[in-house]
């Protein structure tokens, strides 16, 4: 054990008087011989980088040293340490080499954009966001440009089968959605209240009727009456009181116009004298005359509008018969049509509902009075208007807003 201290002494001082071992280069791994550079990425990594390389290599976009890196897509430099943390702008693909915006798209990805790009670049109209063009599908005629995560998303117009974006318009009970140059710009269709490209033919008013509603058409008196007998259980029930049903026939036009000028000028006595409202586009009329009661429906109607129009006869048929005092137009017909918007919604006829609820004259207001007592005072109250032929305090006929 006594030799070895003089052994490993030599050696440690054999090992100080070797000459110092000459540096190479980071860039071409050669030894370096005569003077060289040190310099420090970004992360203050030291690099020895002789002068050949130093003239010839090429340099890092971002800090300006030299690089043995192969470029990146857009054929810039970057050193390892700018490489971890460079940004690349999504629309231009360039490198960025100042500030830039990021967005967050729908799908979560970090959407980078250089400053020239969120300035100039174009954008998707939905969500805003600058992409290169060629990511971009145009949109309402070419008139727009949209992203492919907003397409995806979108709601697109029944009209114009455009993605809808801004102010937009849905009917209260009919599926669907519209923009707004369609639905402000396009003639409605009389019976369910959505906007058509073109009139399939035109109602008995001088209004457009749709393809649909054209092609839904129902006609003849024994259709009618089919319909009439679904309608008179749920109508008992809702009402809890029977209903002697009257005769339905499907009359023409001309036929539904003489009788109602016969009725306004008391020619038929009943139920429509002495107040007969002033309707232009009356769809069916109940008439009473002595101890005969028909209902008269206009033919050819689309079936939700058939349906609407026969329990709104048929409540006033009911009324008549249980509550002949009532005579007040507002209270008459506000009340068939909320007797005809319960049968709808039984029978899930929705674009009559949408009919009887768009209405903005006494017809329409009527139905909303009726409505707020059955909410507010119950199914009682509502008989009691019309055995009192007068409104509860409270519920007074002011003219609705328009």
């Amino acid at each position: 054990m006594g030799r070895v201290a003089p052994l490993v002494c030599a050696l440690a001082l054999a090992a100080s008087n070797l000459p110092a071992q000459r540096p190479s280069c980071d860039i071409c791994r050669r030894a370096i011989e005569g003077e060289y550079t040190v310099w420090k990425d970004n992360a203050g990594r030291r690099y020895d980088i002789c002068q050949v390389c130093r003239a010839h290599a090429p340099r890092c976009a971002l800090c300006s040293m030299p690089t043995k890196n192969r470029p990146v897509s857009n054929g810039d430099h970057l050193c390892d340490a700018c490489r971890r943390v460079a940004v690349g702008c999504m629309v231009c693909r360039e490198l960025v080499r100042g500030s830039y915006t990021e967005y967050t798209l729908e799908n979560g990805v970090r959407h980078r954009v250089c400053a020239d790009c969120r300035r100039d670049g174009p954008r998707c109209a939905a969500c805003e966001t600058p992409f290169a063009r060629r990511e971009l599908s145009g949109a309402r005629g070419g008139a727009e440009l949209w992203c492919r995560h907003c397409l995806a998303g979108a709601e697109h117009c029944e009209l114009c089968l455009e993605p809808v974006r801004g102010v937009s318009y849905r009917l209260q009970f009919t599926d669907g959605l519209w923009c707004a140059a369609c639905f402000e710009g396009s003639e409605k269709c009389y019976y369910c209240q959505r906007p058509m490209k073109a009139r399939a033919r035109t109602a008995h008013a001088g209004y457009g009727m749709c393809a649909d509603c054209a092609e839904q058409s129902l006609s003849g008196s024994e259709v009618y009456a089919a319909i009439a007998r679904q309608t008179e259980p749920l109508l008992e029930e809702a009402l809890t009181r029977p209903l002697d049903l009257p005769a339905v026939e499907a009359v023409t036009l001309g036929q539904l116009k003489l009788a109602l000028a016969n009725a306004r000028e008391g020619a038929l006595h009943g139920f429509l004298d002495p107040a007969v409202p002033e309707v232009a586009h009356e769809l069916g009329l109940f008439l009473a005359q002595g101890q005969s009661r028909r209902i008269l429906i206009l033919d050819a109607l689309p079936e939700d509008t058939a349906w609407e129009t026969i329990a709104h006869e048929m409540a006033h048929a009911w009324q008549f018969q249980h509550y002949p005092q009532a005579t007040d137009p507002l209270i008459v017909e506000g009340f068939a049509q909320w007797v005809a918007a319960e049968m709808c919604r039984q029978t899930e006829k929705r674009s009559g509902l949408e009919r009887l609820y768009r209405r903005a004259d006494d017809y329409g207001f009527g139905l909303r009075l009726i409505d707020r007592i059955d909410a507010e005072l119950g199914r009682g109250a509502v008989f009691k208007v019309l055995q009192d032929n007068a409104f509860p305090a409270g519920f007074g006929p002011t003219p609705a807003p328009r």
